[in-house]
């Protein structure tokens, strides 16, 4: 899990302000689980409790819809909500957050921060497939 914790931070590092070391302790407890998509290490999908995150390595490959949809189903129903953040400058995912269901509800300095309580019957659906 190490050298894909270090593949996370190289590929993010121009974005961070934390050491190598600190990202590593800021991950402790968090469930990663990557996606290779014809032998390409696509995404790492980050969860923990309600929140959940994906890491793009810019491989060309789109997130599988319906992964993040049976992701979104499964936190959602043991948590009864997710949640994740977003980039301020990051309009593109935004508009993804926006239109699978999520809810703005916050935001801090860096992100906007959202949520999905009520999972829309096209994200049920789709789960289900």
């Amino acid at each position: 899990m190490s050298d894909l914790v270090d593949l996370m931070y190289a590929r993010k590092s121009d974005l961070l302000f934390v050491t190598p070391v600190q990202y590593r302790a800021a991950l402790e407890g968090w469930t990663l689980e990557p996606l290779y998509i014809e032998g390409d290490l696509a995404f790492v999908l980050v969860s923990k409790g309600p929140e959940f995150h994906y890491v793009s390595f810019e491989t060309g490959h789109r997130l599988p819809l319906k992964l993040f949809a049976n992701r979104c189903m499964q936190l959602h129903r043991r948590h009864g909500y997710f949640e994740t953040r977003t980039p301020k400058e990051d309009r593109k995912q935004q508009h993804f957050n926006e239109r699978v269901g999520m809810k703005r509800i916050g935001e801090d300095a860096y992100d906007f921060h959202y949520r999905l309580t009520d999972v829309p019957a096209h994200l049920a659906r789709l789960a289900c497939q």
